[in-house]
């Protein structure tokens, strides 16, 4: 037959009790010196979280119009058919791209490390472009060497080269 069990859970702060033991009571003020961290701490934390909110809330508002912009120029070049318009407008938006990814990746280091911060953010930042750069070309390459030979095999097979002496017919 079935058993019945039964499964109790017992929640335990242990934070309180080791904030307890560890009060340390200043006796000119009469105030535990962990009250005046506390204060510290929770405003330290407040601002953090102030700042991870309007960092969040500025990526998302850029983002927004961003796609805006984007979505109202296309609509209107697909209808107007201005392909060199379109071509200056992506390159356009690629240059602000890159000038704010930079800016942001610049700032972080200053914050985080002052001058040389900057510095190992702006080399670690061209270092990863010309990684994704090379990395561009090669793929590239790749594809126009895929093409070529793919191509090449179609003419043979359609019997538009003679064993290699390139006679067309």
């Amino acid at each position: 037959m079935a058993e019945t069990r039964t499964i109790t859970i017992e929640l335990i702060d242990k934070t309180e009790k080791t904030r307890n033991n560890d009060k340390e009571v200043d006796s000119e003020s009469g105030l535990d010196s962990n009250d005046n961290n506390k204060v510290e701490d929770l405003s330290k934390k407040q601002l953090a979280q102030k700042t991870l909110f309007w960092n969040y809330a500025g990526r998302r508002a850029y983002s927004l119009l961003k796609q805006a912009v984007v979505s109202t120029a296309n609509r209107y070049w697909s209808l107007t058919e201005d392909y060199l318009a379109q071509n200056t407008f992506n390159n356009a938006m690629t240059a602000v791209g890159e000038t704010i990814g930079f800016g942001t990746t610049l700032a972080a280091g200053f914050k985080i490390g002052g001058v040389a911060g900057g510095a190992i953010a702006a080399v670690g930042y061209a270092g990863a472009k010309a990684i994704s750069t090379v990395g561009e070309y090669s793929n590239i390459r790749q594809s126009i060497n895929a093409n070529n030979y793919n191509m090449q095999f179609q003419r043979t097979r359609m019997g538009l080269v003679d064993n290699g002496r390139g006679t067309e017919n």
